[in-house]
């Protein structure tokens, strides 16, 4: 692919990328941030910069300005080789986890606090000052309270219980239990274990919602418990940032499990209002992508 017009030069457009675990995704933006070109490609296995960078090669526009929101930032020298690469084009790099641009998508003047909730779930804010916080995401383990996993392990760990003969089966557990195929608690984990690798880990997330729709109570209890969780690190982020109880600060719900909106909207409104009775949040359906274009932007200021 061509590309030899980008290196060395100081151009009049910026890129922003999106680097998921699967999927990386690359727009090319004048400084008015309207849109000259776009590209896709799959990621490389080890979260690294190669298929973006052939994306960048194939726009063949010298750049002034790169920011990439990476999934993968965290694992030993992805962020080292990011920057190696991506400073070939630009005048300024920035590199960046995924949930900063899933911030700027969401955040019209790059102020307030986004909780981003899907798969695993993380709270990144920022004050009129520059300042950002970053609370929880820390992964399944020990962490990503409030988001898909977390149900999940919830339903699952009730479901144990209740084969083990420490409650009875409630409706929910018992639908869970036959969509494993599973009569005994053994068997539930070894199958749950199974689905988690094939599906990922917040598998059972659909089937929540459904049956919260439905009206099933304890999954409805699942997501107020979980926006329970989601509000206490929004709040926690807002005083680490500086935001007065009277502030009426910007609260962003980013990420998929967001598309369950009043199951989860209207708890985590309840619960951030003890502290910040005058915060208001928004459903944001904007890009990562668009994000990362206006984080790239930032850099031309």
């Amino acid at each position: 692919m061509p590309g030899g017009g980008l290196q060395g030069k100081k151009g009049e457009f910026v890129a922003g990328i999106d680097a998921g675990g699967t999927g990386v995704r690359v727009r090319v933006a004048r400084l008015d941030g309207s849109t000259v070109w776009e590209g896709e490609a799959s990621s490389a296995p080890d979260g690294g910069p190669v298929p973006a960078i052939d994306l960048l090669q194939a726009a063949h526009v010298p750049l002034c300005a790169v920011a990439a929101g990476i999934a993968k930032i965290t694992r030993p020298g992805v962020e080292r080789d990011w920057r190696a690469a991506l400073e070939k084009f630009s005048a300024d790099v920035a590199v960046v986890p995924d949930y900063e641009i899933g911030f700027w998508a969401a955040a019209p003047d790059g102020i307030g606090v986004a909780v981003l909730a899907g798969t695993g779930s993380v709270v990144f804010g920022r004050n009129a000052s520059g300042e950002t916080v970053r609370v929880g995401g820390r992964g399944w383990e020990y962490g990503d309270e409030g988001s898909g996993t977390f149900l999940t392990e919830s339903l699952l760990r009730r479901t144990v219980r209740a084969l083990d003969g420490l409650s009875e089966l409630s409706a929910l557990q018992r639908v869970v239990a036959e969509r494993l195929a599973a009569t005994d608690a053994g068997a539930l984990v070894f199958a749950a274990r199974e689905r988690a690798e094939r599906d990922g880990r917040g598998f059972l997330a659909p089937l929540i919602l459904d049956l919260a729709l439905a009206g099933d109570d304890e999954a409805r209890n699942l997501f107020v418990g979980a926006a329970g969780w989601l509000a206490t690190f929004a709040g926690t982020a807002l005083l680490r940032l500086g935001f007065a109880p009277s502030d009426a600060v910007p609260v962003f719900g980013v990420g998929g499990l967001w598309n369950a909106e009043e199951l989860l909207v209207v708890p985590f409104d309840v619960v951030l209002r003890r502290k910040f009775p005058n915060a208001h949040v928004e459903i944001s359906q904007t890009a990562p992508l668009d994000g990362a274009v206006k984080r790239a932007l930032l850099g031309t200021s």
